[in-house]
């Protein structure tokens, strides 16, 4: 009967020797130097014009949440169906800071940043310079990454977390047995920051039990006894125990993405996270200008292609170097495909068999920094100098087709210009296409202005709601229907300027209340107002 052991007795595997870092008889090796450049690089590109975009609606939820009373804040954020984590943190940053577009983009900016050093050291550590060089300049050069490193909303600390467990979890199976109490708190924080991480959580203990009790079975010294793991796993449990409550008790408000996938958003999720914002267009803001017109016929099928050539067989081959390394590494290998794969064919297939509006592309970023970090171990692998350097190259290319669009004609929001074009006089005048974006204009306004709102119902009709900032205890806005032009606020106005998709209101407006014609109407097109014909 085998006998547990304090710490493991395998040591840490060595890359290969012929990849093995040597020496440089200096105080700091060129390759290190070369690797804090590339973290400095990735770090400023998170940082390059963070306040330049306006906050768009969900980002002014995420200012709103964090501007309430912690607990409204809390209760708040679990109406709109996400942990609060973030939205904390946002609060702690504003409490600090003034708010502005940067501020509140902080934590999301800083997470990110994070998250490329645990990048570099993990890989450093575990597969030498090469390997944590590749990495890096995988992840610093993810539109997607960068995307969500700039807005004000969980994701990027989810991403960070979730990697940082990760690497939290490799450590305590292998040396580290004592690394096992900071995998299990930063675990717990990913759920307390988004629902998906159940699926990273059951991931976790599902692996950790069975390494557990397989090496147990092969007689070999474990690297922790089962008492640890036991209080660890309990403390899992207790701590995401208010977010499972909370996460039940919202059932019936069927939080989730604005549609129900299909298989194809497996094509559009490999090519955002390989290929970046111009390759899955579709599923951002402003889609037209995230890439140049001399690219946007090129279908999806062609940028999954080429995401299979830059980030793909790399993945694969890193994936492949690891699983021949031996057990360790077979079991770390074997952890980030259940990590990559699992949490989206779960939320794909509930979401498409029972027809429900849970799936959230974003929400799997946290596997991004997995298939950027294997995807540079893959290259690094490669013995051919030219070979590596030519696919770091293409990496490159592919990501400045994304971030050039990005920077220079891509537009977040119009609603920053739209607002301030309004004469001060007759902002109350402004009239949402739907009530539920007003945040937007309160952050812009700083919620001294009630405006108007359009409401739909059941039968198809559209009715007027006066919305103002803050709603009742964990609401951001408070909605209240008025009685059309019979209204004093809208008996005061001669003009009213209807924001939103213009299609959508050319679409619905003849739904309105008829005493919408009794105004001069404008809506915002082409980055000006302008008259409204019917």
């Amino acid at each position: 009967m085998p006998t547990e052991a304090a710490t493991s007795q395998e040591p840490i595997d060595p890359a290969p020797a012929s990849t093995r870092d040597q020496p440089s008889g200096g105080l700091l090796h060129p390759g290190d130097i070369l690797l804090g450049v590339l973290l400095l690089l990735g770090i400023a590109l998170r940082f390059y014009r963070l306040g330049s975009q306006g906050i768009w609606l969900d980002e002014s939820i995420t200012w709103g949440f964090a501007r309430f009373p912690i607990g409204e804040t809390i209760a708040a954020a679990f109406l709109d169906g996400h942990p609060p984590l973030h939205y904390l943190l946002v609060q702690a940053t504003l409490f600090l800071l003034p708010a502005s577009e940067t501020v509140v983009r902080l934590v999301s900016a800083l997470s990110s940043a994070l998250l490329l050093v645990t990048i570099a050291v993990h890989l450093r550590r575990h597969w030498g310079r090469r390997a944590a060089l590749y990495g890096v300049w995988f992840a610093a050069l993810s539109t997607f990454d960068l995307y969500f490193a700039q807005e004000a909303r969980m994701y990027a600390l989810f991403a960070f977390l979730c990697f940082l467990a990760y690497t939290l979890l490799v450590e305590a199976l292998g040396d580290h047995p004592r690394l096992l109490l900071g995998w299990s708190l930063v675990t717990i924080l990913t759920f307390w920051t988004h629902f998906y991480a159940i699926f990273v959580i059951g991931i976790f203990l599902a692996v950790v039990v069975a390494v557990w009790f397989w090496q147990r079975g092969k007689g070999r010294a474990l690297s922790f006894t089962g008492r640890w793991l036991g209080l660890n796993v309990a403390l899992i449990l207790v701590g995401i125990a208010p977010v499972i409550y909370a996460l039940w008790q919202s059932r019936a408000r069927q939080h989730g993405s604005a549609v129900i996938p299909g298989w194809h958003e497996l094509g559009e999720l490999f090519a955002v996270w390989s290929v970046g914002l111009t390759g899955a267009r579709s599923l951002f803001l402003d889609s037209p200008h995230l890439t140049f017109s001399a690219l946007a016929d090129i279908s999806l099928a062609q940028w999954v292609l080429l995401g299979c050539v830059t980030h793909g067989l790399p993945l694969a081959w890193g994936l492949v170097s690891s699983w021949r390394r031996g057990d360790r590494w077979r079991q770390s290998s074997l952890l980030s495909l259940l990590l990559l794969a699992v949490p989206v064919l779960a939320v794909l297939a509930y979401a498409h068999w029972f027809g429900l509006r849970s799936w959230s592309f974003r929400g799997f970023i946290a596997g991004a920094p997995l298939a950027y970090a294997w995807a540079g171990i893959g290259i690094s692998r490669l013995n051919n100098r030219t070979l590596r350097w030519g696919m770091a190259g293409l990496v490159l290319g592919v990501a400045l087709l994304s971030l050039i669009p990005y920077w220079s004609v891509w537009t977040k929001t119009p609603g920053p210009v739209a607002f301030g074009l309004i004469p001060p006089a007759q902002r109350s005048a402004l009239v949402l296409d739907r009530a539920y974006m007003a945040p937007e204009f309160f952050f812009y306004a700083e919620a001294t202005t009630d405006i108007l709102g359009i409401v739909p119902s059941a039968n198809g009709l559209f009715t007027f709601a006066r919305v103002s900032f803050p709603g009742e205890t964990g609401r951001i806005v408070h909605t209240q229907p008025i009685d059309g032009c019979a209204d004093a606020q809208m008996q005061q106005a001669t003009d009213l300027w209807l924001y939103g998709p213009v299609w959508r209101i050319r679409q619905e407006i003849s739904n309105w209340p008829v005493c919408v014609w009794n105004f001069n109407l404008w809506v915002f097109e082409d980055g000006a107002w302008r008259a409204f014909v019917r």
